[in-house]
């Protein structure tokens, strides 16, 4: 089984643009989103999130931010989407993410977590080529 990586790439797309209505229509209705602690956030555990309702507060208590959003590679296996890249956090800092999703058969994810690690973009660069 195969699964649709566009529902990823459109997700990201729309987070980076402050869409956030079109963000929370990549995921299914019961969907499992794990949210990334993010340097400017102080770090701290992920959060599960579960449900259109959890995920959409969650979009509206986040805020747009100024992070780009590259993607360096994405690969279906298996009916799971795994994508790396890295996110511009400012001028001179850089994240690295990998996240993986599994995605329905209406091209919808259901599940979603992200791990990453801030790093010298010059680093990111040479990690991701």
């Amino acid at each position: 089984m195969s699964a649709d990586p566009s529902a990823v790439v459109r997700y990201l797309a729309a987070l980076d643009a402050g869409d956030f209505a079109s963000a929370l229509e990549c995921f299914a209705d019961d969907a499992i989103y794990a949210v990334p602690p993010t340097p400017d956030a102080g770090g701290g555990p992920t959060s599960v999130l579960r449900g259109h309702d959890e995920i959409g507060g969650h979009f509206a208590r986040r805020g747009r931010r100024d992070y780009a959003h590259h993607i360096r590679h994405v690969v279906d296996e298996g009916g799971r989407v795994f994508v790396a890249g890295t996110v511009e956090l400012s001028d001179e800092a850089c994240a690295m993410f990998v996240g993986s999703a599994s995605v329905n058969a209406a091209g919808l994810i259901e599940r979603y977590f992200t791990v990453s690690a801030t790093v010298d973009p010059s680093d990111a660069k040479e990690l991701l080529c």
